[in-house]
Order: C-alpha cells, then sequence, then structure tokens
C-alpha cells in the first residue's frame, strides 16, 4: 500500500507539473496575442510614421522655397524695372511700347519711361542703321 501511495503521489505530483507547465505555456501565448501589446506596437509605428511625415514635409518645404527663391531671381533678371535699373529706356507712344524707329515720324511726342520715373519728348529727326 505504501509503495501505490508512493506511487500515486508521485503520478500525481507529475500529473501537476506538467499541467503547470502548460497552463504557463497558455499564459505565454495569450500574452503574445494580446490586444494591449498589438495596440502598443501600433502607436509606437504611428509616433514613427508621424516623425517620418515632419521631417519629410520640412523637406518639401525647404526644397520648394529654394525653389522660389531662384525663380524669384530668376524673374527680377528680366523684370522691366531691373532693365531700366541697367540705364535702359522703355519709349512709348499712346501707351504703345515704340520698337522700331518705322514706328516714329518727326514732331511725334513720345513718353521715356526711366528707372526713377519718366519724361515726355518729340522726335526731331528719325535716321535708319
Amino acid at each position: 500500500i505504501d509503495t501505490h501511495e508512493l506511487r500515486l503521489n508521485r503520478n500525481i505530483a507529475q500529473t501537476l507539473t506538467q499541467y503547470q507547465v502548460k497552463l504557463q505555456h497558455l499564459k505565454q501565448r495569450l500574452a503574445a496575442q494580446s490586444p494591449l501589446q498589438n495596440l502598443d506596437q501600433q502607436q509606437t509605428s504611428i509616433i514613427s510614421l508621424k516623425r517620418r511625415l515632419e521631417t519629410s514635409m520640412l523637406r518639401k518645404h525647404e526644397q520648394a522655397s529654394d525653389k522660389l527663391q531662384i525663380l524669384s531671381s530668376h524673374l527680377h533678371t528680366i523684370s522691366p524695372l531691373a532693365t531700366l535699373q541697367r540705364g535702359y529706356s522703355i519709349t512709348r507712344h499712346a501707351n504703345t511700347v515704340v520698337h522700331s524707329v518705322d514706328q516714329v515720324h518727326e514732331k511725334q511726342k513720345l513718353n521715356i519711361m526711366l528707372s526713377d520715373g519718366d519724361f515726355d519728348c518729340q522726335v526731331l529727326k528719325t535716321s535708319r542703321k
């Protein structure tokens, strides 16, 4: 009877140990599939994506700003006002720009625009090159 009791106690202890191991394994599986862990991972991913988006937006803004500055510089270079500041003038008759000596005749009144103002004048003589 003692040996049977001893064997029975050993079997019960062994079975109990197996169930405890199995229970521990199930707890680990449950924890691995926990929505809280998945939620934490998703929140970490969102934070990372937000930082990447902010960095990308800053880079795009800087690129657009640089491009705007270059285009502004080019636009200023071809601006009529910049041309006037370099010493050129714009000659007009009746608010129409004069491009050729063929567009004017003697005694015609013209308006000359310079960088700091304009003045009126009268054609005395024309000649072709």
